[in-house]
């Protein structure tokens, strides 16, 4: 069977056809990749707002996470302060303790009320 002039199953009798065709689809694929570019950068540019205020909200609890460590810091002096004095008193309360337990044994003995005077004014004397 002859074949007619221009129609052929040749691919390369249609290759203009095909380059058509190919940029066709070439264009679309341009598009979509566009469009997929500008998704990305506005997610990025939204990822990176996000993060920006959580940066910013981590700074705020590192300000005050700063002012509660400082207030620590000063509960902390303050009750050393506080245990030194009561170190004192602890000190004190011994002191007087040795001077009842003294005072105790003298007055054991018959003593009259010169004497007793005497003897508070002796304890207290050696505690200066």
């Amino acid at each position: 069977m002859a074949k007619r002039k221009g129609t052929t199953s040749n691919p390369t009798d249609t290759d203009g056809e095909g380059v058509r065709a190919f940029a066709v689809v070439l264009e679309g694929v341009r598009s979509d990749f566009k469009a997929f570019g500008e998704a990305l950068s506005g997610f990025r540019d939204e990822t990176l707002g996000r993060f920006d205020r959580m940066d910013r909200r981590l700074d705020e609890h590192d300000r005050r996470f700063d002012k509660i460590d400082q207030r620590f810091d000063e509960h902390d002096s303050r009750f050393g302060q506080q245990e030194s004095r009561f170190d004192r008193i602890d000190r004190d309360i011994a002191l007087v303790k040795v001077a009842v337990t003294e005072i105790r044994k003298e007055l054991k003995k018959k003593v009259d009320r010169d004497e007793v005077v005497a003897i508070v004014e002796e304890v207290i004397g050696r505690r200066g």
